[in-house]
């Protein structure tokens, strides 16, 4: 039977709906697609704001923690909590008044001038090397003598100056802070090293020249330049404070080698020392650099400072961070939500931990440093590439330390011997004579300093510390490499008789040396 074809109405219709049946599976999916992506969005812009809030809460716990162990912690707070020094008692005022006096390519055999002949340039540096090796009992030779005499003849005017700084124990530098605090410069510091060696010539031709109570005020002059650095709450003026220590020990040490001060100048030289032994160094500067790097992660997350590539390259220069640690922070998103709150607040953890070990007794604090920083590879990205390498610092100031510590009880003994015309057998007998207020320890091992006599005639006295490797090694020292293991720190005195000894041989040119300042 035939059937017949449908009616144009329900042809149209037919279409019609297939229309829309095929309109519906596109636009199905296409409505699945779009509101999925707007649901992921909202999610993601929910939990963005999840994370930040959390961040942030995790910010605000850890200002708060700080609040609590350590009030006016903050950078300007830090600032103003210094030392206010009054110009006429400001050790940072002659020490940079005596730095514009300094002669040009002072002194002269370490500025080799262009063009040298390699003859002069030998004897140059032949002229140097004697003075690093000069032994502190050694006379200067009649070269040594010479030289010296015409280089400090050419920077009086900045010694004369330099020299006020004796009776100038307190001192402070104008610091401009940068807005991102990283940027801040200090140019004094290295005014602080070229004042503390201007001096130490001084020593070394007053010593010679049989001055020994001038050596001496020019001693507590290293001291004192060091100390015009002040509370300057910086890791690296902490460093240029602990280097200009070690100067003043090795050219106090020359002082008494070459002659006999007075119990006067022996006497004010020991109460300075005592007062700079005492200064925590480490603990200022913890909390200066804390401050310092928090106010950097708030520079970046209020948007005062872009963190860039070139910052993150720059201050991983100043750690210990790693080629892996760099391919994490490039891979970082440091725009991602709660990223910096949630990295200044570990960073703030990270560094209250070390201002309290800081706050330990001295004798604590070398093992909880190590601890401390083996855990800067567990922290988030950021803080393992800005925390500072404290241990080293602090290991040197600790070494300085003992130094002092042993000078100053070296001049107690020394005086003793002025008055009893031998060395202590003890320090109880030192104290008994009112040279020391209590027996000095030291600080490696908790004991005494040691009073090790070397048997010679007649004896050389040595004040020693055991020094970083924790043993007594019977006073032996090494003058150019301090803390070698094997080796104690300490200060040696010679007795009268073994004082002023005549200048050392000289020694012949190397010929591999001249060959290779002629080009051969």
């Amino acid at each position: 039977m035939n059937q017949s074809p449908p009616s144009p109405e329900a042809a149209a219709r037919s279409q019609r709906i297939l229309w829309v049946v095929l309109g519906v599976l596109i636009v199905l999916p296409l409505c699945a697609i779009v509101g999925t992506s707007f649901y992921q969005s909202y999610a993601d812009g929910q939990n963005a704001r999840v994370a930040e809030a959390e961040a942030n809460q995790d910010l605000s716990e850890a200002i708060a923690e700080t609040e609590r162990s350590d009030p006016r912690w903050r950078l300007e707070e830090v600032e103003a909590g210094r030392a206010v020094i009054p110009a006429e008692r400001n050790s940072g005022e002659v020490a940079m008044a005596a730095t514009k006096l300094m002669p040009k390519r002072w002194p002269a055999w370490d500025w080799p001038p262009e063009m040298e002949p390699p003859e002069a340039a030998l004897g140059r540096e032949a002229l140097r090397v004697s003075f690093a090796d000069l032994e502190p009992q050694r006379q200067l030779s009649q070269k040594q003598i010479t030289e010296l005499r015409a280089e400090m003849k050419r920077a009086v005017q900045a010694r004369d100056q330099a020299r006020k700084l004796a009776d100038l124990t307190e001192g402070r530098y104008p610091i401009t802070y940068s807005d991102d605090w990283i940027g801040t410069l200090l140019p004094h510091l290295q005014d602080v090293r070229q004042i503390g060696n201007l001096l130490a010539w001084d020593v070394m031709l007053r010593a010679q020249n049989g001055d020994a109570d001038g050596a001496l005020a020019s001693c507590r002059a290293i001291v004192n330049t060091g100390r015009s650095i002040g509370d300057e709450p910086f890791l690296i003026s902490e460093l240029v404070r602990i280097a200009v220590r070690a100067i003043a020990v090795g050219k106090i040490e020359r002082a008494l080698a070459q002659g006999q001060p007075s119990n006067a100048a022996l006497a004010a030289l020991q109460q300075l020392l005592e007062k700079e032994e005492a200064e925590q160094l480490t603990l200022n500067a913890l909390r200066g650099e804390r401050a310092g790097f928090d106010h950097l992660l708030e520079a970046f997350q209020t948007g005062k400072k872009a963190l860039t590539d070139r910052d993150l390259k720059g201050l991983s220069g100043l750690n210990r961070s790693s080629g892996e640690d760099r391919e994490q922070l490039d891979a970082m998103d440091l725009r991602a939500p709660g990223l910096i709150p949630s990295q200044r607040a570990a960073m703030l953890r990270y560094m209250n931990r070390g201002v309290a070990i800081a706050k330990l007794p001295q004798e604590q604090q070398q093992k909880q440093f190590e601890l401390w920083e083996a855990t800067a590879k567990d922290q988030p990205s950021l803080v393992r590439l800005f925390a500072p390498a404290v241990n080293k610092t602090f290991a040197a100031e600790q070494r300085t330390r003992a130094q002092l510590r042993c000078a100053a009880a070296a001049l107690a003994a020394e005086r003793y011997r002025l008055k009893h015309k031998e060395w202590p057998k003890n320090w109880d007998a030192v104290i008994a004579a009112g040279y020391l207020r209590e027996t000095p320890i030291d600080l490696y091992d908790g004991k005494p300093l040691r009073l090790v006599k070397l048997l010679t005639a007649p004896d050389i006295l040595v004040i020693s510390s055991v020094g970083p490797d924790g043993e007594d090694n019977g006073g032996k020292l090494d003058r150019k490499n301090p803390p070698a293991k094997g080796t104690d720190l300490g200060f040696l005195l010679w007795a009268p008789p073994l004082r002023r000894q005549p200048p050392a041989p000289a020694k012949p040119p190397v010929e591999a040396e001249i060959g290779r300042l002629r080009g051969l």
